[in-house]
């Protein structure tokens, strides 16, 4: 088989892990919602933060919620302090 063989010669593979292959969008959106209200903004609507997943956090803070690009870098530290611990 062709493709086996081309599966063994590669090292590494990787994943995008943003719905494709998991259901992420609870963790991504909630994680967004924290990180919103330790800014002082309100997000009770979590299908309204599912426009965070897939883009990259920084542009969809600057973006989505017309933050400045420092703004939008405490967002982002924000959501993974909660990202990275609960998911």
């Amino acid at each position: 088989m062709m493709w086996q063989n081309k599966l063994q010669s590669k090292k590494a593979f990787l994943f995008d892990l943003d719905g494709t292959l998991t259901a992420s969008g609870e963790g991504i959106t909630k994680s967004v919602q924290y990180a919103l209200r330790k800014l002082g903004r309100e997000a009770d609507d979590l299908k309204a933060l599912e426009v965070f997943v897939g883009p990259p956090l920084l542009e969809q803070f600057m973006r989505y919620c017309g933050m400045s690009e420092e703004e939008a870098v405490q967002g982002v530290h924000y959501y993974r302090e909660r990202y990275n611990v609960t998911g």
